[in-house]
């Protein structure tokens, strides 16, 4: 759901709940639905348009680009019947390019494995906490536009350093976790192509100062949404290697673009020249120093909760892994 999904709950009288989490990642919606299926009333907050953190899908002048996480694998028994159920509702299916194992990818596109997890859940998006307090048990939120809300238990599923920010002001001990995870960024190259006949099928990984390239259209056989044949634009999502991202941190997209698209040309021979061309920066892509598992998550009473892929690595299954412990915490306490 959206704001719109929400009219008139922005009133003070109207927003206690009995959760708020903060952050509609994989770790937020997660928790998000294991804490509504208890019961509880539960409100997800988001300062982004869409759901899903970096499980992200962006189209844009006739292209769609999965632009943030490109696959996920699951290893835990609860993650894999989660998947085994989004496929058979039609939003995940089975992927295997190169040699590697069968991995799964969200379908249509990656976003639409969060939308799964969300659905059924209250989220406002375009929701920036900026401040938080507690008073005779209760949170209250504060947000960049000047909304408050109320809740008597509070998750953050933020990035480390945005939740070390919020958490700061309630808990030392959680700020202190969360402290001392890191990430490196990735910039992430989406570049348009009109009227091609052919596009380089193979998946460039891991050859600097590319860490993933490829074509959309490799990803779904060369199908639109429509399961329409798309013989005639292509979609290129060039991610850099995080030595690489470091590096260009502060890069104008500008020269990202340039930069990226003439590795891929090096590695690929792909030697055309794009109609549409974007970059994206995310600052925290990959965790590179993880919380301990065994690091505070939460405060005495289990009111307070912290969940994420940094207390592990950036994986989606390590964020629905973080989601279901701080679920079971919030539900429980």
């Amino acid at each position: 759901m959206t704001n719109s999904d929400l009219s008139g709950m922005n009133e003070t009288t109207a927003s206690n709940y009995d959760l708020i989490v903060i952050g509609a990642g994989i770790s937020g919606l997660t928790a998000g639905k294991m804490a509504q299926k208890a019961g509880l009333s539960v409100l997800v907050l988001d300062k982004g348009r869409r759901i899903g953190g970096r499980c992200a899908t962006r189209r844009s002048d006739g292209f769609t680009f999965n632009h943030g996480a490109q696959f996920f694998t699951a290893r835990d028994p609860d993650f894999q019947a989660v998947i085994d159920d989004a496929r058979q509702k039609g939003n995940v299916d089975l992927w295997q390019f190169g040699h590697d194992k069968p991995c799964y990818i969200g379908t249509p596109t990656m976003r639409d494995f969060a939308s799964y997890l969300g659905d059924g859940l209250v989220i406002e998006q375009s929701v920036e906490i900026t401040n938080i307090t507690k008073s005779d048990r209760l949170y209250k939120l504060t947000s960049q536009a000047g909304d408050d809300y109320h809740c008597h238990k509070l998750l953050i599923t933020a990035p480390a350093p945005q939740a070390e920010k919020l958490v700061q002001p309630l808990s030392q001990i959680l700020a202190h976790t969360a402290a001392s995870a890191s990430y490196a960024p990735c910039w992430t190259v989406m570049a348009g192509y009109q009227t091609v006949a052919t596009i380089p099928e193979q998946v460039v990984r891991d050859k600097a100062p590319i860490g993933w390239a490829m074509f959309e259209q490799s990803r779904f056989a060369g199908k639109d949404d429509n399961d329409q044949p798309l013989n005639t634009i292509a979609a290129l999502t060039c991610q850099a290697d995080a030595t690489t991202s470091i590096q260009m941190l502060e890069w104008s997209k500008d020269d990202v673009i340039e930069a990226l698209l003439s590795a891929y040309k090096a590695a690929t021979g792909w030697d055309e020249t794009p109609t549409y061309q974007t970059a994206h920066r995310w600052l925290y892509a990959k965790i590179m120093t993880p919380a301990s598992q065994d690091a505070p998550y939460h405060d005495d009473d289990g009111h307070l909760v912290l969940a994420g892929d940094w207390f592990g690595s950036a994986r989606l299954e390590t964020a629905y892994l973080s989601g279901r412990r701080a679920g079971a915490m919030v539900t429980n306490s």
